[in-house]
């Protein structure tokens, strides 16, 4: 029974990119898992957890991250 657990800063995603992510995590899980067996079988037992972390508690370079440092790195 797979448990993946998700790490995102709190804000980034919107309730339909957190059921997107959760649906496509796990079937992508399930298959690589239940080989050679079908997915199917697996899927149900998948377990998906997405874990929002506030910014002040996400750092990088020894600094907090906040969205619009993200929103930064992401436009290059």
């Amino acid at each position: 029974m797979p448990l993946i657990r998700i790490e995102v800063l709190e804000g980034t995603l919107t309730e339909e990119a957190k059921k997107e992510m959760i649906s496509k995590v796990s079937n992508i899980v399930a298959e690589i898992e239940a080989r050679p067996h079908p997915k199917e079988k697996l899927l149900p037992h998948t377990w998906c957890i997405i874990e929002e972390v506030p910014p002040a508690k996400w750092g990088i370079g020894g600094q907090p991250l906040s969205l619009e440092t993200l929103k930064a790195l992401l436009s290059g």
